[in-house]
């Protein structure tokens, strides 16, 4: 039930002239002439004011060094209280002490400092500003002479166009309808509110100095005087917020016909009340995921009402958009005043001391300077922003937009732009495949894509870690890396087609570098979760009676939980010649857990399947629930003998769509991580020179000829199952003879099993194909022997626990020095062994490779497929 206030809100949407009691100063004539027409009128007045789209879009990275200010930011620090999570300068004043003699004096006084400023500061702009912006702190508290000082002394110092918006930041009860109408007759143009939530006991959690009772009238005074833009402030992510409360909020809020709002989530700031009270993501803080839901809950109910949302936190009617705001996002020039304000000004950003007193002593230094310097005073402070600080700047503001970063305007505006979006491109393509990153123009190379966005939510949500790996792969152009991704790009331009191909696949290579006619064929067939009597009949009835040409059983690897696991199913399944591997006991997430616990976890499901007749010598493989990891789980494999992981993802190389320096076959983890542990770090934790000799490393690998799947490959629907498993067979069998993983569910394979039944059909009957166990391959990698002289006993098919083959005198090559047997094998011969006439290409590009960074060597490898579209690389 809303409160007394909240009903007719709906009713107060036409907007009501302001009588002005004084003299309207120039800048007023547009706002009061729009001002007597209808919602519609304004919003138009404000489009033709405001910068459009495509004028935006027009600023390059050079703006902040070559623009002209547009803006103004006066910050104004009087709060009645200051807020628990607040982290900004301010200065509390109490409760009801606002009006008092003592702080109406200390008020003047600060006003008196940023007279000062604003007489001090130099005059950068041709043309009048188009915004004025009052923040805080709680400006509202100010008097109407001492903000109606101000904004002559704006005026005169540097104009303020007419129709420029002049916006001020209001916290219910400290206003009402008659002090908006005054506003309005000095030229403030736009009121914010800082509503934050409408529940009482949230607010006082919040130590905000107003109740719901003050916003539903702070709401109705807005209305009441006919404010022309207003924009409401909300949090999410407090204390004691839930889901269904944060629903409610939203209603309310949209209820109140604002016409733009501000959604921001609590950032809990070091030295703030709420830091020594709450850690984020632990109760009475929503979750992690809670607060995600939240944000996504807020952009599908805003935009559904009609809302745009412009910007990360923002959401506006046509011809809203907070147009101070904007200037920032779009990286423009402008000028700062007051305590802890930030300027951005000649390309040299600013921000002024915290403390009163300290903002007190560089003012005065500032102004002695600003006589001696003029116009360079910035010089004296600040030194100006690289080329590389601009291009990171606009890279993190502009993909906060829903605009978008527009790539030719980024190649545009570096010296070294063509390879920074390139590197942007790649470092997108994991995203742009989970569908976090939309793309405009098509296509996957810089000539065809223009445009890369944030897709709403789910890409916005997930905001700060797409923006890390973009500046992860942007850090190079500092250390110097973009001179070897041009040599590598010459070089593969250079190189024949075949060595191209070579090159391409140069961390593909089948071991022993056999012969892709050489190299068998390996499908891994994996469940995951505990073994039933479904599980049982699903997964059987794909492998049992299935068999290689050359009589090789199908099998599978089974990671299986204690809980809810069938002792007898798993000794039949592992007489058959299948491996029962570790799933944990119970399926936890293992990166909230202890060491120990993680330990009690893993050592508790081998003696679950010890208990189930599986010896623990059997038992060597493990993956993790969730496919979430961190070294502790490496460690205590390695120090308990398994043989293998197999959780890390594998992104970065697909059957199809590949590229150079990612890993499609498992390694010996005594040469450390190989892969790209950032892509995933919100599950998975690692670290490249992490060593474990002697574990292996079984990669979870993607399938993407048709989408991008990890496990239960086209559980969305969009693709037909065997039509993904046969795209990407097909690429791996005729190409690189890469592992084909099918890591699956249950419920998937209840909805599947037909088609993948067809696909073994399909797969068993060309040569050189074998259903293995993930520890059949890795004994076979340590004892690789040719497709064309792999028997069924040298593979070990049919040995219980799917152990592999044994050491044994066939043409063998040992891959890793920590793997050899006692007995040296012979090399496979000549004939068996890839010989392309490559060897001082592939050398070259080896040596460049080695001193350049992955994202450096896969952007380069687009930019040579671009250059020459005449060749397939795979």
């Amino acid at each position: 039930m809303r409160s007394v206030g909240a009903a007719g809100w709906r009713f107060h949407h036409a907007a009501r002239r302001a009588t002005a009691d004084v003299a309207a100063p120039a800048w007023l004539r547009v706002a009061a002439s729009s001002r007597q027409h209808s919602n519609t009128q304004i919003r138009s007045a404000a489009a033709e004011v405001a910068p459009s789209a495509a004028e935006e879009q027009r600023h390059g990275l050079a703006a902040g060094a070559d623009e002209e200010p547009t803006a103004v930011y006066v910050h104004l620090p009087f709060c009645k209280r200051k807020c628990s999570y607040c982290d900004f300068p301010v200065i509390a004043v109490g409760q009801d002490q606002a009006q008092t003699p003592r702080v109406q004096d200390n008020m003047r006084q600060y006003v008196e400092l940023l007279l000062q400023e604003i007489d001090a500061s130099q005059k950068l702009n041709r043309s009048p500003l188009q915004s004025v912006f009052f923040g805080g702190g709680t400006p509202s508290l100010l008097s109407l002479e001492l903000l109606e000082e101000l904004l002559g002394a704006l005026d005169k110092r540097f104009g303020i166009a007419a129709g420029a918006e002049v916006s001020i930041e209001a916290d219910p009860g400290t206003f009402d309808a008659a002090r908006l109408r005054s506003y309005m007759a000095m030229g403030v143009t736009r009121v914010s509110v800082g509503v934050q939530t409408f529940q009482d006991e949230l607010l006082q959690l919040c130590g905000r100095a107003h109740d719901a009772a003050d916003v539903y009238r702070a709401i109705e005074a807005v209305h009441a005087a006919g404010v022309p833009s207003w924009s409401l402030d909300l949090m999410s992510g407090l204390p004691r917020l839930t889901e269904e409360l944060w629903g409610q909020s939203l209603e309310l809020a949209l209820d109140a016909g604002p016409h733009h709002m501000s959604v921001y989530d609590l950032q809990v700031e070091e030295h703030t009340p709420f830091a020594k009270q709450y850690s984020p993501g632990e109760a009475p803080l929503p979750s992690d995921d809670s607060a995600a839901n939240m944000y996504c809950q807020a952009s599908s109910t805003l935009r559904a009402a009609g809302l745009e949302h412009y910007e990360l936190s923002n959401y506006a009617r046509l011809g809203h958009r907070c147009r101070h705001n904007m200037v920032y996002w779009q990286g423009l020039p402008f000028y700062a005043l007051g305590l802890g304000s930030a300027s951005y000004l000649q390309g040299r950003r600013f921000s002024r001391p915290k403390r009163l007193n300290a903002y007190k002593e560089w003012l005065k230094q500032f102004a002695a300077d600003a006589v001696r310097l003029g116009p360079q005073v910035a010089g004296c402070w600040m030194p100006a922003e690289s080329a590389d600080d601009r291009l990171l700047d606009t890279v993190m503001l502009r993909l906060r937009l829903g605009d978008g970063l527009d790539l030719r305007q980024l190649a545009a505006g570096h010296p070294q732009g063509d390879e920074a979006s390139a590197l942007v491109l790649q470092a997108l393509k994991p995203h742009v495949e989970r569908g976090w990153v939309l793309v405009d123009g098509g296509g996957s190379s810089i000539d065809s894509v223009t445009t890369v966005r944030l897709a709403d939510p789910h890409g916005l949500v997930v905001s700060n870690d797409i923006i890390s790996d973009v500046f992860a792969a942007l850090d190079c152009i500092q250390s110097g890396c973009i001179p070897a991704m041009r040599i590598i790009i010459a070089l593969l331009l250079l190189a024949s087609a075949a060595c191209v191909n070579a090159i391409v696949d140069a961390s593909t290579f089948a071991p022993a570098g056999l012969k892709r006619a050489r190299t068998p064929q390996f499908v891994l067939f994996t469940h995951d979760d505990a073994l039933t009597r479904t599980t049982y009949d699903l997964m059987t009835s794909v492998t049992n009676g299935r068999r290689s040409l050359n009589g090789c059983p199908a099998v599978a690897t089974y990671f299986t939980t204690a809980a809810g696991t069938d002792c007898n199913l798993v000794k039949d399944l592992h007489a058959r010649g299948n491996e029962i591997a570790d799933h944990t006991v119970n399926h936890p997430s293992l990166l909230t857990m202890t060491k120990a616990q993680i330990r009690d976890e893993i050592q508790g499901a081998r003696s679950f399947l010890a208990g189930c007749g599986i010896p623990a010598s059997d038992v060597v493989g493990m993956r993790a629930p969730y496919l979430e990891t961190k070294p502790e789980v490496r460690q205590i494999l390695h120090s308990k003998d398994f043989l293998y992981d197999s959780t890390l993802i594998e992104s970065g190389r697909h059957s199809l769509s590949g590229g150079m320096g990612n890993r499609v076959w498992p390694w010996d983890m005594a040469e450390g991580i190989p892969i790209n542990c950032a892509w995933f770090d919100n599950i998975q934790k690692c670290a490249k020179n992490e060593s474990y000799p002697g574990l292996w490393e079984v990669p979870v690998w993607n399938l993407d000829a048709l989408g991008s799947y990890t496990m239960d490959y086209g559980a969305d629907g969009k693709h037909p199952v065997f039509d993904l498993l046969k795209a990407n067979f097909d690429a791996a069998y005729g190409g690189n003879r890469a592992p084909m993983p099918i890591f699956i569910h249950t419920p998937w394979l209840a909805k599947n099993r037909d088609a993948v039944a067809a696909f073994a059909d399909y797969a068993l009957s060309r040569p050189d194909v074998y259903f293995v166990t993930l520890r059949q391959l890795i004994a076979w990698m340590k004892n690789v022997v040719p497709s064309n002289k792999l028997t069924p006993e040298a593979l070990g098919c049919g040995r219980p626990g799917g152990a592999g083959g044994q050491s044994n005198p066939l043409s063998t090559y040992l891959i890793n020095s920590t793997t050899t047997s006692s007995v040296p094998a012979p090399a496979p011969s000549a004939s068996e062994v890839d010989e392309e006439p490559c060897d001082d290409e592939i050398d070259q590009l080896r040596e460049a490779i080695d001193q350049a960074p992955a994202a450096v060597i896969l952007a380069a490898l687009d930019e040579a497929r671009n250059v020459a579209g005449r060749r397939m690389l795979r």
